[in-house]
């Protein structure tokens, strides 16, 4: 299951330059519908977020606890292979993979020559890698003309994330830091 700490870490990096501006995002994996919540930090101004899983009915019911939480409308896709993965990510303007430890979800060969793709940022930083082409240590650098992300040039802010909202606890010990208060923290982190 993709960890909330793991996507605001990504966004927040991403941020600044692109979360102001509409955009296509693609997002994988969904493994499980009660993995949805970290979806919703999706930019609300994209003109479209499309979810991924091995199996359509698993993504469908992702995006549907989406829409009726969060108002927001993923687009369901199945994509069971590396290739299915690469032909789903055609259009998109921001690649988003938080797949699971070790999992190889694209190779680079799928987004080098893609030219609407802007930015991949990806999460997975134990080998393989989850996204071909991008090392761990990428921290926005251009690869075949794309700003690239890698896990570790992301996973800054996770421990500075982490320590913000300790030190916020011990401020009032009876609150509660929930998703969308643990992203409003992130986002004024810099």
């Amino acid at each position: 299951m993709v960890q909330i700490p793991r996507l605001l870490q990504g966004l927040r990096r991403l941020q600044r330059r692109y979360l102001s501006r509409t955009r296509r995002w693609w997002c994988f994996p969904v493994p499980d519908p009660s993995d949805y919540v970290p979806r919703r930090f999706s930019p609300r101004k994209a003109r479209q977020v499309t979810l991924t899983s091995r199996d359509k009915q698993r993504a469908a019911a992702a995006c549907q606890l989406i829409q009726a939480r969060f108002g927001v409308s993923p687009i369901p896709l199945a994509a069971a292979d590396n290739d299915a993965r690469g032909a789903t990510i055609r259009g998109a303007d921001i690649v988003f993979a938080a797949g699971g430890i070790g999992v190889k979800l694209l190779e680079e060969r799928h987004w080098r020559d893609e030219r609407t793709i802007e930015l991949i940022a990806d999460c997975n930083a134990q080998p393989p890698l989850g996204v071909g082409g991008i090392d761990a240590t990428d921290k926005g650098n251009t690869r075949h003309q794309k700003l690239v992300f890698g896990a570790l040039g992301i996973g800054g802010l996770k421990l500075k994330l982490h320590r913000a909202c300790v030190a916020q606890l011990f401020q009032c010990s009876d609150q509660v830091l929930d998703a969308e208060e643990i992203y409003a923290l992130a986002k004024t982190m810099t």
